[in-house]
C-alpha cells in the first residue's frame, strides 16, 4: 500500500485499504491514523467511517465506534452494514430499544439477512425477551439451515425460556450443524 500511496499520494481509498489491512494486523493505532487521513482528504467517505468505527468497536470504544456508524449514516441512510453495526454497538451499551430499530432499519435493507435476524434475537435475549429472541433464531435458522452460531443461540433462548429438553435438542443440533463449534 505504501508503493501504492507513492503513486496515489491523495486517494482516500488507497489510505482505507491499508488502515484495513493495518487494522486486520492488529497495528490499531496506525490503521487509525490512515483512517484519519483518509477521512482528512475526503470527510464524505462512508467506508472510511463505517471502517473506523469498526476499530473503534474492536478496542472497544463503542461511543466513538457508535459516533462514526452515524456520521456514515448520515451520509448514506441506507447502508445496510452501518445499521447491522450500528444495533450491535446499542446492544453492547445495553440501549436495546435503539438496537432493535437499528435491526429493523437493517432488515428493511435485507430481509433475508440470517445475520440481522440473530444479532436482533441476542439484542432480545439480552435484554431477557427470550420469547422474541427465539423468533428471530428462528428466522436466521430458516433463512440459513445448519447455522451453528443460530442454532446455538436458539438453544440458549429455549434454555433462558426453560425448556431444557427442546434447549438440549437445539445444542445436538449445532454439533451436528459443526462439531468444532465452541460454547
Amino acid at each position: 500500500f505504501d508503493r501504492l500511496l507513492g503513486l496515489l499520494p491523495n486517494s482516500a481509498d488507497v489510505l482505507n485499504n491499508r488502515a484495513n489491512a493495518l487494522m486486520s494486523l492488529g497495528r490499531h493505532d496506525d490503521a487509525e491514523a490512515s483512517f484519519n487521513k483518509a477521512l482528512a482528504m475526503n470527510p464524505g467517505h462512508v467506508q472510511a467511517l463505517l471502517n473506523r468505527g469498526k476499530l473503534h468497536l474492536a478496542r472497544g470504544w463503542l461511543a466513538k465506534g457508535l459516533s462514526d456508524l452515524d456520521a456514515a449514516l448520515a451520509l448514506k441512510p441506507d447502508h445496510f452494514e452501518a445499521w447491522l453495526d450500528k444495533g450491535m454497538v446499542l446492544a453492547a451499551m445495553r440501549q436495546f430499544g435503539e438496537a432493535l430499530i437499528s435491526f429493523d432499519r437493517a432488515l428493511a435493507l435485507e430481509p433475508g439477512s440470517w445475520r440481522v435476524w440473530n444479532e436482533r434475537g441476542v439484542a432480545c435475549v439480552l435484554n431477557g425477551q427470550f420469547q422474541d429472541g427465539l423468533r428471530c433464531y428462528d428466522r436466521a435458522v430458516s433463512i440459513q439451515p445448519g447455522n451453528a452460531i443460530s442454532l446455538s443461540n436458539r438453544a440458549e433462548a429455549l434454555r433462558g425460556l426453560g425448556r431444557g429438553e427442546e434447549a438440549r435438542d437445539a445444542y445436538e443440533a449445532t454439533l451436528q450443524a459443526d462439531p468444532a463449534f465452541p460454547y
